[in-house]
């Protein structure tokens, strides 16, 4: 069913298209909040999906190869509808919205699904954070809570992300002039004002040599303080490019920055050298860049020792490393070096500056109009350089200024993803269920994630076998090198005793939930019930596995409560087919010698007494036999064999042949060629005391009339036995399926109310399930059904 659009449908494109991010390359921040979503709702399968005039796009997802689907198809179309709440859909195949929806006919083969809107400050839902499944399920309070949560945190990321795109419009429309305007750099007006000022010299050389010598001096003092605090500013520029790729590095985790800070670091030290170049006359000036020297070596240092730990240990741990505070530190104390150095130089400009004015004066005493003219381009060259000197020391305060901002983004999303990994429902839902420890590895097997209740449970910290250790440490290795020669014949494939034996089948997309034996850090062993599953990118390659382990020590003492119990059962049984029966038919062989022999002296009323003794001694015979078979029942181990439906069928019938034939029953049977895998002793008995119900309670009926039929339908099959009996009142059901409940008198029909407790038992073992509809009056139709 195609979804309806919203009533703010234009409004709602505009804003998404204002967010420029449909068609974009896959970001990591968005991965990592999709990866959260599958694991907090353990769902094969979670996307991110916006929804644009014509389709739905994903952003980022796991477990899924397409990019995107058609709009109709949405389920996601259906879950914008309601900004307020996580739209679920526990079972596709039965509602129908989805029932026909080729995204659950066919691939992925969708069952289960729970969108969290993603909803904008105004109000407007652009898609959904989604986690779908192939089998009917449903979420609890508490995943549906996180999952809104981690919904809330993707629109953060989305405006974050937009605000920096903003901002780097704004740098770009700032940095770029005028088109066809020719710039002109520090160099390029530094070396024109150089040809200008030699040519005026030139012309004027003839009249005043040792003025111009002088003047060239000091222009060329001047100049060179001018190239040193350029310089200056060149190492200072180079080190913020240094300390912009280290944080941006850090903060994306993107290899695109370190690019940037590699070339910055080469740069950086070129441009220490060539300043000691610059000032190699100067042995004060040269103690200052040694000093220099050590600080941005320092500095570099750091800032590697930051990309490592961002490498190794992620943002988190680089983020609070000490070591960015001692990167800020030294950054300021280079900014003081390259500050006192260029202090020092413009104090030499000045002096510099002064001692030209002298010489140009001198100069212009003899040369007249050709000095003004030198004075003039002086000046003028003076004015262009102090001017870019100016404009260069604005862009270093804008970069700084860019980089506070960039701090204070990262700060943004840092908290933005401090909230999501720390809320307590996040805790609730992943690390906190109760009983239940969680442990996850890499592809190979080292354990990267070991929670407090595996803590615990096994006596080891986590800091004792996170990055260092298998999940075989607390393994029991017999008990892994049966498994391994257990899934070796299943798989037909060679499986070598060790972590393979935990994933094997999980890579296979298979089940793998097995009891499994931990041994403890103190030797002691526990049963545990583990569930292990594939962690997948959005290309699908595994990135590890995660277990989740249940202490069923209780279940297992339990299941020796039950044990113990069953043996009691067994005794009780003997004791009542040995002690009970045998004077019971001691009761009801004398009886019948009584008929035997004296029944011609005997009063009619004492042959009434003789009569019912031996009707009653054969109930409570038959009460007996119901209830050993009755309490056998949990003693009986299921086997499965194939069980041709129609013979059993018709072997139950042609044993009742004579009676209904007696009855004048009308038969109609309707069982297909179904071969099934079933405990065949169990199933006869099910469809015997069905079979025997119909033909007893409708024999009254003028005809009476028996329809047995069966069919095969959404992975089970169901067999019915239908009658024209007396039926029963329907809010009686489920009071005849339990032990001695009988809803007629027992001179009106016969049997000991033990049957049907004996059908629902045996469906219980037989994995199925036992259900009747019935009108007073009208007959009754008993409803059994079975796994495939």
């Amino acid at each position: 069913m195609k979804a309806a659009l919203p009533s703010n449908e234009a409004q709602r494109l505009a804003i998404l298209r204002n967010y420029n991010v449909l068609d974009s390359m896959p970001e990591q921040a968005f991965d990592d909040l999709v990866l959260l979503a599958a694991q907090i709702c353990q769902t094969p399968i979670a996307l991110i999906s916006l929804i644009d005039e014509d389709r739905q796009w994903f952003k980022s997802r796991v477990g899924l190869n397409a990019t995107e689907t058609s709009r109709d198809a949405a389920f996601c179309a259906h879950a914008i509808l309601n900004t307020d709440a996580v739209m679920e859909v526990r079972d596709a195949q039965l509602d129908p919205r989805f029932a026909d929806n080729p995204l659950v006919t066919a691939d992925p083969h969708i069952r289960f699904y729970a969108g969290a809107p993603l909803v904008t400050v105004d109000g407007l839902a652009l898609g959904t954070l989604c986690a779908i499944d192939r089998v009917p399920r449903e979420l609890n309070a508490e995943q549906k809570t996180a999952l809104q949560a981690l919904s809330r945190t993707v629109m953060a990321q989305l405006e974050l992300r937009r605000a920096a795109q903003r901002r780097e419009d704004e740098k770009l429309s700032r940095t770029s002039g005028p088109a066809g305007k020719k710039k002109w750099s520090l160099e390029n007006t530094t070396l024109a004002t150089f040809w200008l000022a030699a040519l005026a010299l030139l012309i004027v050389g003839t009249l005043s040599i040792r003025s111009l010598f002088d003047l060239g001096r000091q222009m060329d003092a001047v100049q060179h303080s001018y190239q040193v605090i350029e310089q200056t500013n060149r190492v200072f520029a180079n080190m913020i490019e240094v300390q912009s790729g280290q944080r941006g590095y850090i903060i994306t985790g993107s290899d695109e920055f370190l690019d940037t800070y590699h070339e910055s670091r080469l740069a950086a030290r070129q441009a220490v050298q060539e300043l000691r170049r610059l000032t190699a006359e100067n042995s004060a000036r040269q103690q200052h860049i040694d000093d220099l020297e050590q600080q941005i070596a320092r500095r570099l240092d750091i800032a590697q020792k930051l990309i490592d730990i961002r490498r190794t240990r992620g943002f988190k741990a680089a983020q609070e490393s000490p070591t960015l505070g001692v990167g800020k530190v030294v950054m300021g104390q280079i900014r003081q070096g390259l500050n006192n150095i260029k202090a020092e130089e413009q104090q030499q400009l000045a002096e510099r500056y002064q001692r030209k004015q002298g010489s140009i004066r001198l100069t212009l005493a003899s040369i007249g109009i050709f000095g003004g003219l030198t004075i003039f381009v002086v000046g003028f060259a003076g004015v262009r350089i102090r001017r870019k000197i100016l404009l260069r020391s604005a862009e270093r305060s804008r970069i700084e200024m860019l980089n506070t901002d960039l701090e204070s983004r990262a700060v943004e999303l840092a908290a933005a993803r401090h909230r999501a990994e720390t809320s307590d429902l996040f805790k609730s839902a992943i690390l906190e269920q109760a009983g239940h420890a969680i442990i996850s590895t890499t592809p190979d097997g080292i354990i990267t994630t070991f929670n407090q209740t595996a803590e615990r449970m096994l006596g080891y910290s986590a800091n004792e076998v996170v990055g260092v250790q298998t999940p075989a440490l607390f393994h029991d290795p017999t008990e892994v090198a049966a498994r391994a020669q257990e899934f070796s014949t299943e798989l037909e494939v060679v499986i070598e005793p060790g972590f393979e034996v935990f994933v094997a089948k999980t890579r296979r997309n298979l089940a793998n939930e097995y009891e499994w034996t931990y041994i403890r850090k103190d030797g002691t062993r526990l049963p545990v019930l583990l569930t292990v599953t594939t962690l997948r990118d959005a290309a699908g390659a595994i990135t590890g596995f995660l277990g989740m382990a249940v202490d069923i020590s209780e279940r297992k003492r339990a299941e020796q409560l039950l044990h113990s119990k069953n043996e009691e059962l067994k005794g009780f049984a003997y004791t009542v087919s040995h002690d009970l029966k045998a004077p019971l038919r001691g009761i009801s062989g004398y009886a019948q010698e009584l008929v035997r022999r004296h029944k011609e002296g005997l009063p009619e009323r004492a042959q009434f007494c003789i009569t019912q003794i031996i009707t009653a001694s054969t109930n409570l015979d038959n009460l007996i036999e119901d209830l050993l078979k009755y309490s056998r029942l949990d003693t009986d181990i299921p086997t499965q064999t194939e069980v041709e439906l129609p013979d059993m069928v018709q072997s139950i019938l042609r044993d009742r042949n004579l009676v209904m034939t007696e009855l004048g029953v009308e038969l109609s049977v309707n069982i297909p060629p179904l071969t099934l895998h079933i405990w065949e002793r169990g199933l006869h008995q099910v469809l015997t005391n069905l079979i025997d119900n119909a033909i007893k309670y409708s024999r009254q009926s003028k005809p009476p009339r028996l329809i047995i039929s069966a069919a095969e339908a959404d992975g089970r099959y169901r067999i019915t036995v239908a009658d024209n009996g007396i039926g029963f009142d329907m809010k009686y059901h489920d009071r005849i399926f339990g032990l001695f409940n009988r809803l007629v008198r027992p001179d009106e029909f016969e049997g000991t109310g033990v049957g049907l407790a004996i059908v629902k038992k045996l469906m219980e073992k037989l994995d199925g399930t036992v259900r009747a509809e019935a009108k007073v009056g009208e007959g009754a139709t008993f409803f059994v059904e079975l796994p495939k």
